[in-house]
């Protein structure tokens, strides 16, 4: 993290001077996401910007990171790309907090009017994580029973039909199991009926 920063923040106060932060931090730094992590490396870059946007004390700016997850497919590496925006409003109570309106997240302060630079920044990383990571093609995982179909990760490219996926009467060419309709074949089925 950049030398001139400090560790604990007076948002009300930097709103004032309208301040600008901006540094990074290592990964392995921020335990709460070190943890959801397949591996702490890397670091997260920031900015916050204190102003007034209308009648709301803001802190604007973005959290960026290339995270490593592990997929909850195939349980192997997941290179996540965060770069996320912040949008906080600073308030003092809940019913300030229920009069924010869009884009604006609220950012409580009770007792103390300090808060933690470094939570701010976590917090807003956890965030953007997806719940459930997994890569964008199918995975191992996904194609161990028998009709599955699995993207190549290369290529994405689907392989050959097999036999039973291409004697279902009513599959056209283009469509596969997964695809826009699955219901395809049932309308192809329905047309045979006698009536």
């Amino acid at each position: 993290m950049t030398e001139s920063v400090p560790k604990f923040i007076d948002p009300f106060s930097l709103i004032k001077q309208q301040a600008k932060l901006q540094g990074t931090v290592p990964v392995a730094a921020l335990q709460r996401l070190s943890e959801s992590l397949m591996t702490p490396d890397g670091e997260v870059a920031w900015t916050l910007r204190f102003r007034r946007m209308g009648s709301v004390a803001a802190i604007t700016g973005n959290v960026a990171a290339t995270l490593t997850l592990q997929c909850q497919c195939c349980l192997e590496s997941l290179t996540w790309q965060v770069d996320a925006p912040i949008n906080l409003g600073v308030v003092s109570s809940l019913d300030e907090a229920n009069l924010l309106e869009e884009p604006y997240e609220p950012l409580l302060l009770t007792d103390s009017a300090q808060v933690c630079l470094l939570d701010i920044i976590e917090d807003e990383v956890i965030l953007a994580l997806p719940i459930i990571p997994q890569h964008a093609y199918a995975c191992r995982a996904q194609t161990s029973a028998p009709g599955n179909v699995r993207l190549h990760p290369a290529t994405d490219a689907r392989p050959a039909k097999s036999s039973a996926q291409r004697a279902v009467p009513g599959l056209d060419e283009d469509d596969e199991p997964g695809g826009k309709n699955p219901f395809g074949v049932l309308a192809a089925l329905r047309l045979k009926q006698p009536e």
